[in-house]
C-alpha cells in the first residue's frame, strides 16, 4: 500500500506543519522536482507521521490505567519528529530513482514509526539514568509517575517497536533496526568511560554519539533504501546521509546546551556537565585550557566545577570549533545525497540540515 501525495494535500490546510525547517523556508506548489511538488512532498510526510497506525502503543485490557498513561506520556506530547521526517524524506528520495512521482510504501512508513518508538523508549530510559525532571517542557515520565513505572514503560515501548519490526518480515531491515538497539546500549556503556588525550576523547565522544543518536537515523535511512531497491550503493549512500545528519544533530544539541536557556531548550541545561560528561564544546575548549583538563578528569565533581567549566567553554573557541564540525557533517550529508537524483524530498533533507544550522546561528 502506498500513500500518494495528492490524496493528502488538503490535510495541510489549517494544520501545524510538523517537518522542522527554517522559519523562512517555504514550499511552492509551482516548483516541481521529478513530477512532485515540495508542497506535496511535505504533505506526504505530514500524512506519514499522523497516519493512524497499528504501531501506536497499545495496552491490554487487563493493564491498569496508570500504565496506560505512563506508556503514552511522551507520545502524547511529540517533539520535533525529526527522525520520522528524515526517514520519510529518505524513503521518497530512494523511490524517486525509479519513479517520477514517488510514494512511500506502507513498510517504509512503518520503519519511520518504529524509529520514533525506539527513540521515545530511549528518552524514557535516558531520563531515568540522568534523573531528569523535565522533557519537552513537561515533567519527565520518572518525575511524574516514579522510576519503576517509567522503567517498565520504556521497556514496553521498545517491545512494541520490536513486535512491529518483526511484522515487516524483512530479515535485512530487522537486522538493521536491531543493530540500533544494540548500539543504544553500547553507547550508554561508552558514556561511563573516558580517555586521557584530547584526540582520544573526541574520537570516543564521536563513537559514543554515533551509537546513541546517529545509528538510529543511519540504519533507519538504510532500511527504507533496502525496502526501495536492491541497489547496494544506494543503501550505503542512505546510511551515510542518516549517519552524518545524525552526528550533526547531536553536536548541535550539545552546542545548544551552552547558548540557549532551559526554557527554550525544553529541558535543563548543563545536564551533561552535572553528570560528569564532557561533550564536544568542552573537549575542544580543553585543548586550549589546562584547568579544564583537570575538571574533566574529576568529572566536574567538586563544588563550582560545573559553572567554572561552562565559563571556560563560553570564553574559548570550543563553540566555534563544534559549529565547524557540524558544518563538516552537513556537507558530507549533501555529498551522500548526490548519489540520488535531485528531488523535492532530497531538498527536504537539506532543509533539515539548514534547520540544524539555524538552531546554532548565534555561534559564528
Amino acid at each position: 500500500m502506498c500513500v500518494p501525495a495528492c490524496s493528502v494535500r488538503s490535510k495541510l490546510v489549517n494544520s501545524r506543519l510538523l517537518v522542522p525547517r527554517l522559519h523562512n523556508w517555504r514550499f511552492s506548489t509551482k516548483t516541481h522536482f521529478q513530477g512532485t511538488t515540495e508542497y506535496e512532498t511535505e504533505a506526504l510526510i505530514l500524512e506519514a507521521i499522523r497516519r493512524p497506525s497499528d504501531l501506536s502503543v497499545k495496552t491490554r485490557d487487563d493493564v491498569d490505567e496508570q500504565f496506560h498513561n505512563v506508556s503514552r506520556h511522551y507520545l502524547s506530547t511529540p517533539g520535533k519528529l525529526f527522525r520520522p521526517s528524515l526517514v520519510c524524506s529518505m524513503a521518497l528520495t530512494c523511490n524517486s530513482v525509479k519513479h517520477s512521482s514517488p510514494s512511500i510504501s506502507d513498510c517504509q512508513l512503518k520503519v519511520a514509526h518504529i524509529s520514533e518508538l525506539i527513540h521515545t523508549a530511549s528518552l524514557v530510559h535516558d531520563d531515568i539514568v540522568d534523573n531528569s525532571q523535565t522533557r519537552r517542557s513537561h515533567s519527565s515520565v520518572g518525575a511524574q509517575y516514579g522510576e519503576l513505572p517509567a522503567t517498565f514503560s520504556g521497556n514496553y515501548i521498545m517491545s512494541q517497536a520490536s513486535i512491529a519490526l518483526a511484522r515487516l518480515r524483512n530479515p535485512e531491515v530487522i537486522r538493521l533496526l536491531s543493530q540500533v538497539v544494540e548500539d543504544l546500549i553500547a553507547g550508554e556503556f561508552m558514556q561511563l568511560g573516558s580517555r586521557q588525550s584530547t584526540d582520544e576523547r573526541i574520537a570516543h565522544y564521536l563513537s559514543k554519539t554515533y551509537k546513541k543518536t546517529a545509528s538510529l537515523m543511519a540504519n533507519s535511512c538504510k532500511a527504507v533504501s533496502v525496502l526501495s531497491s536492491d541497489d547496494t550503493k544506494a543503501h550505503e549512500a542512505a546510511f551515510h546521509v542518516g549517519r552524518n545528519i545524525g552526528l550533526a544533530f547531536q553536536l548541535a544539541d550539545d552546542l545548544q546546551d551552552f547558548i540557549i536557556s532551559p526554557e527554550d531548550m525544553g529541558k535543563p541545561t548543563n545536564a551533561d556537565l552535572k553528570l560528569g560528561l564532557a561533550t564536544a564544546p568542552v573537549l575542544f575548549a580543553a585543548d586550549q585550557n589546562s584547568e579544564l583538563e583537570a575538571l574533566i578528569m574529576r568529572r566536574f565533581g567538586r563544588t563550582g566545577d560545573v559553572q567554572k567549566a561552562r565559563d571556560i567553554v563560553i570564553n574559548s573557541s570550543g563553540l566555534r570549533e563544534t559549529r565547524l564540525l557540524i558544518e563538516k557533517y552537513l556537507e558530507a550529508t549533501t555529498n551522500s545525497l548526490r548519489y540520488f537524483p535531485e528531488s523535492s524530498s532530497s531538498t527536504l533533507i537539506c532543509a533539515l540540515g539548514k534547520q540544524i544550522l539555524h538552531k546554532i546561528s548565534s555561534v559564528k
